[in-house]
């Protein structure tokens, strides 16, 4: 085999032609289709002149993502994969990483809004493939570029060359023996360098990459996937691996995993000795240690008779092509078992970060016999027979979920807030259960815990808020005048704070009090936990530990759940009610989210999808003090798994809500929808009408008629031809999108009425439902209760199907409220919009009833 990119490839799709060389759910494609349909991309590249430049790849089907990334390359430039945005903001993304054209499958709006060219997969020729004079492509010539630390301010950019990615990858066929029988999983995002591990060996080997979304389909089914598809490589993160371990999987049933690789943080021995009591005799693990400016350093292999011994919890010795140094402050080389800074020399790696000289200065040296140097901020030592020992960061960044997260950056972020005198972050790994990010915080008198929650979560990501606040009256100082983290460390777990909560009557629920157990177990909680007011996010909680629980409750009640369930319902009191209509097999319920006092005015909140999770909280969160609320879950197919008439479900829904003259009915987008249909209701069944209906964002969902499709294509047509523009029109693109719209808008569209709730998980149920119900529902009858709408700036999101019209003025004879908010659809419910209606909410709910 050929160790060029290209020629490899090439050789590798005619060998394999008939082979399918990646699955994705039911679609699959052969080596030879792939190989086309790269082609074609490459094509679409060569005739718009790109050579050796950054193409960005925005599309979310993986095999039309990964065929791009084939294209990209094969064109001799190189690929960065990034994840759906706003136009704004890619626009801003791209330019920082000066890319010259964006492959994406997103609205053709966003091609005219773009300061780059866009290339649409649906305009690329299926057609008989032409010779192509392919570009010389050398062993330096770029090959991707990922970015790290996108958590902790500006992400520093990583180009691999082709000599880089491939000297792994061959090395990766060698060490782990791949070949065309193996069947390798891809559990990671393309736009992670991890995801390098899984496509290049797998289509480089003519073995088949079969793609498995662990967002969308949870973690503890990964068993089950591994089975049915007869997975014999699976790579994931150590928290991923303990969260399956926690599963009543049995492993030994597995007998085509002969490989399990595990990295990202580090292992303990109970994650060891799991696998080597549950796994089948022929399944290994791997544990390795990678960084995205290097790729593999250092692995080994643990069998199920590798006799146990501190190596075991390393990770492992470097990998050919890596030398691994201890180096103190100084640069002082240490000796075995002294803990420095972990050094990486080698061939081929990367030696700068793009446009960030200061930051390469620090962390890369080219070295007299042209190996890199990289120091990687990573602290750990090197034993005496040469394993290596991970041991934290240097620089105050830490991994959380495989995720970098800058301490200094938390600690800065907390110091902004005005009650907020002096503040510390330390990152506890002793805790036994998870690893948690406590805050430490001198604050003064108008301190709210709260409010500096909501504050932080409208500037961190999630991955960044803190798990445990302590109160200290100052911070204890070295003898320098540093922060004394050590002693921090020391402060006793029964310290921390939570959320202040109301004294409230214990009710007698079935499952209030297990659901607080199981929290309180995995969380490692000594406080009690408030049925209404402690979310589990807040106590400490993650989307790992979140299915962690749903494992634990699954084996109390010895009931499947589903998986959305400790997302949806995240206080103790909310998923007891669900789950105890879920048991009870309830079509319609109305979960409270606070106690329910009587004679207060009632919030009702309908989600955008059936069954979602909450979306509402900010909103939640400034009337949960003053006001009753409840959550509108509702399930669009009975247990035949038939789809129920909307009008029918509507009017469930409106029998379950009481005294609506004091109640507002809030629903966001295809929720806000269905709020009107029950307020609709509500009247038709001679009940008073509701105090208000609340829309964000819901337009009428009116179809676009297919002369106003062909008026809007006019329309642009003008502009290209009429309209001067710094880029040259892409009539084919053009041409090939109108087409694809007109086709979809001719194509019979039979409806769905039946579906097999055990082949489809629970997001795409809900979304065939709410396909059904858009095509068949009309907004046409007017409302005695008025009506406030919410809307965003940006209509974008609506466009050729469904008309951007939001005028529900005229649907209600009781008065008419709008607000613009700053935002697209998708951002309208952010922190500090959500706020704002919060806050709206409130003084509407605070005046007298009409």
């Amino acid at each position: 085999m050929n160790d060029n990119f290209r020629l490899r490839w090439t050789e590798i799709a005619q060998q394999y032609s008939a082979k399918n060389a990646i699955c994705a759910g039911h679609r699959k494609i052969t080596y030879e289709s792939l190989f086309r349909r790269a082609v074609e991309y490459t094509n679409g590249l060569l005739i718009r002149t790109f050579n050796q430049q950054c193409i960005a790849v925005q599309v979310e089907d993986p095999i039309e993502h990964i065929a791009a990334l084939l294209g990209i390359l094969l064109s001799g430039n190189y690929y960065h994969s990034i994840s759906l945005q706003s136009v704004d903001s890619l626009n801003t993304f791209l330019d920082s990483f000066n890319c010259s054209c964006l492959i994406s499958d997103s609205s053709s709006s966003i091609s005219e809004r773009l300061s780059i060219q866009l290339l649409n997969p649906k305009s690329l020729q299926s057609s008989r493939l032409p010779k192509i004079n392919y570009p010389t492509i050398l062993p330096t010539t770029s090959f991707c570029l990922f970015t790290t630390s996108g958590t902790t301010g500006q992400p520093k950019q990583i180009i691999h060359s082709h000599q880089s990615v491939l000297t792994d990858t061959y090395r990766q066929l060698t060490a782990n023996n791949i070949n065309a029988d193996d069947r390798i999983d891809l559990l990671f995002s393309l736009e992670f360098s991890a995801s390098l591990a899984c496509i290049f060996p797998a289509l480089l080997s003519g073995a088949t990459l079969v793609v498995y979304d662990l967002k969308k389909e949870g973690i503890l089914s990964l068993p089950t996937f591994w089975e049915q598809n007869s997975i014999t490589f699976s790579s994931l993160s150590v928290s991923t691996f303990r969260l399956v371990l926690k599963s009543n999987t049995n492993f030994k049933d597995l007998a085509n995993l002969r490989l399990v690789s595990i990295g990202a943080e580090p292992v303990l021995p109970t994650d060891i000795i799991s696998f080597q009591e549950r796994f089948p005799v022929n399944t290994v693990l791997q544990v390795a240690y990678a960084t995205t400016e290097t790729r593999t350093i250092s692995e080994h292999k643990i069998r199920i008779d590798t006799p146990v011994s501190d190596s075991l919890y390393s990770v492992g010795k470097p990998v050919p092509g890596r030398t691994v140094l201890i180096q103190d402050e100084t640069g002082r080389l240490l000796p075995a078992n002294q803990v420095g800074e972990i050094i990486i020399q080698a061939h081929y790696i990367p030696s700068i970060y793009q446009n960030q000289p200061a930051a390469t200065q620090q962390a890369f040296e080219l070295l007299p016999d042209k190996k890199i140097q990289y120091a990687t901020g990573d602290l750990g030592f090197l034993d005496t027979e040469g394993n290596l020992y991970w041991s934290g960061r240097k620089d105050f960044v830490v991994k959380i979920n495989g995720q970098k997260v800058s301490l200094i950056q938390v600690e800065y972020e907390l110091k902004q807030e005005n009650s907020v005198l002096h503040a510390a972050v330390f990152y506890d790994t002793t805790n036994p259960k998870r690893s948690l990010l406590k805050a430490y915080v001198s604050v003064d008198s108008s301190f709210d815990l709260p409010t500096l929650k909501q504050s932080l979560a409208q500037r961190l990501p999630e991955i960044m808020l803190p798990d445990r606040y302590y109160l200290v009256e100052s911070l204890p100082l070295t003898k320098t005048g540093k922060i004394d983290r050590m002693q921090l460390a020391a402060n006793q777990e029964s310290d921390f704070i939570i959320d202040p909560v109301f004294t409230f009557e214990k009710g007698s629920p079935d499952f209030v009090q297990l659901i607080k157990s199981v929290w309180q177990q995995e969380l490692s909680l000594t406080t009690d936990i408030s049925d209404y007011d402690d979310f589990f996010h807040d106590l400490g909680g993650d989307s790992l530990l979140a299915q962690s629980c749903l494992v634990e409750l699954e084996k109390q009640i010895d009931r499947k759940l589903p998986i959305h369930a400790p997302y949806s319902y995240t206080t103790p009191k909310s998923l007891a009610y669900y789950i105890t209509g879920y048991m009870s097999q309830f079509q319609v319920q109305c979960i409270p989210l606070n106690q329910i006092i009587s004679n207060r005015k009632q919030a009702y909140f309908i989600p955008s999808l059936p069954g979602n999770r909450r979306m509402y909280r900010w909103i939640e969160h400034n009337l949960n003090k003053d006001f009753n609320l409840y959550y509108i879950h509702y399930e669009p197919f009975n247990y035949k798994g038939e789809l129920i008439p909307f009008s029918n479900l509507a009017q469930q829904i409106a029998q379950a809500i009481s005294n609506p003259a004091e109640s507002i009915l809030v629903g966001f987008s295809f929720g806000g929808m269905m709020a009107y249909q029950v307020a609709l209701s509500i009247e038709q069944m001679q009940k008073s009408s509701l105090h208000q209906l609340v829309l964000l964002d819901t337009p009428l969902y009116r179809k676009m008629t297919f002369f106003e499709s062909v008026q809007k294509d006019l329309y642009r047509l003008k502009k290209k031809v009429f309209v001067k523009s710094v880029k040259p029109a892409n009539w084919q693109a053009s041409w090939f999108r109108v087409i694809s719209r007109y086709r979809n808008r001719f194509t019979n569209q039979s409806s769905q009425s039946v579906i097999d709730n055990q082949s489809i998980n629970w997001r795409d149920s809900c979304l065939v439902a709410v396909h059904q119900y858009t095509r068949t529902m009309h907004v046409h009858l007017t409302l005695g209760c008025p009506i406030m709408l919410f809307k965003a700036n940006d209509s974008s999101h609506f466009q050729h199907s469904i008309r951007p019209d939001f005028n529900w003025q005229p649907y209600t004879i009781a008065g008419f409220e709008e607000y613009i908010l700053e935002a697209y659809h998708g951002q309208l419910l952010n922190s500090t919009n959500s706020h704002f209606i919060g806050k709206t909410l409130y003084n509407l709910l605070s005046k007298h009833v009409r």
